[in-house]
């Protein structure tokens, strides 16, 4: 199973057919997942984690503590869930 987005509606459907075009909700046109899709659909979790692997911040020292994000991106977490200002 593939995730597909309409162009139209918006809507989010899971495929077994790749090739798959048309929306069944309003026949739109199907695409694929973007890159910014499957940010926006990362958990606080797996968000902050992914950053961790594969930003480079020259302050996190690699595998050990980091007093930016508190290790184990636990820090990032606690920023991610705070209320934006």
């Amino acid at each position: 199973m593939i995730t597909k987005y309409c162009t139209k509606c918006g809507s989010k459907w899971l495929v077994s057919n790749p090739n798959a075009s048309e929306c069944p909700k309003c026949d739109g046109a199907l695409r694929g997942e973007t890159n910014g899709d499957k940010i926006r659909s990362m958990t606080d979790e797996e968000l902050a984690k992914w950053l961790c692997n594969n930003m480079d911040c020259p302050i996190c020292p690699g595998d050990s503590f980091c007093e930016v994000c508190g290790g184990l991106s636990n820090g990032l977490v606690k920023w991610l869930k705070q209320e934006a200002t």
